[in-house]
């Protein structure tokens, strides 16, 4: 995560809905980076889903499926 965005405390602004989508097995950011949003965001209504498979472009194999029907049900109950 961006020092700059650590260091300022960014994440406490953030207030709006929030579903963080991440994959355990992503190679290029690391899983505790959405953690750590997840811990450190002011929104009240948050979801964090860490997905067992599917690397940084789970949206592109066969693991998308979950996280797309994750995402219809946070969008359809805000």
């Amino acid at each position: 995560m961006g020092e700059e965005f650590m260091k300022n405390n960014l994440a406490k602004k953030i207030s709006s809905p929030a579903l963080l989508v991440h994959a355990l097995d992503d190679s290029v950011v690391y899983p505790e980076s959405s953690e750590y949003l997840y811990n450190n965001i002011s929104s009240k209504d948050k979801q964090l889903l860490m997905l067992d498979k599917g690397d940084h472009a789970f949206i592109i194999n066969e693991y998308r499926y979950e996280p797309f029907e994750k995402t219809l049900e946070f969008f359809n109950r805000l």
